[in-house]
């Protein structure tokens, strides 16, 4: 979902400054989307948390909308993860 072949699909849908929300429970996933983001200056890290719902705020508005899996995961014990990325490149023309 965040590897470097998937931010190079996405640039196919994206315009510039497109927005990407990952939300997850997974700490692998959350820490390869941070390094991967290390590789790539076709995207922006804007924003990110380990535990988007322990923050007494809420940073986007996107973030009051619980998935199911969210609130199986929170009711668990879990804490979900947040990235936000900004795509800052037009994507090359081959």
């Amino acid at each position: 979902m965040t590897s470097l072949d998937f931010l190079a699909r996405y640039q196919q849908l994206l315009t510039i400054d497109g927005v990407i929300h990952l939300k997850t429970d997974s700490t692998e996933l959350y820490n390869f989307t941070l390094d991967t983001l290390k590789k790539t200056n076709d995207y922006e890290l804007v924003y990110h948390h380990g535990d988007i719902y322990a923050e007494s705020t809420r940073y986007h508005e996107a973030l009051n909308l619980k998935t199911e899996y969210e609130k199986v995961h929170l009711k668990a014990g879990k804490k979900i993860k947040y990235v936000q990325i900004k795509r800052t490149v037009k994507a090359s023309t081959v």
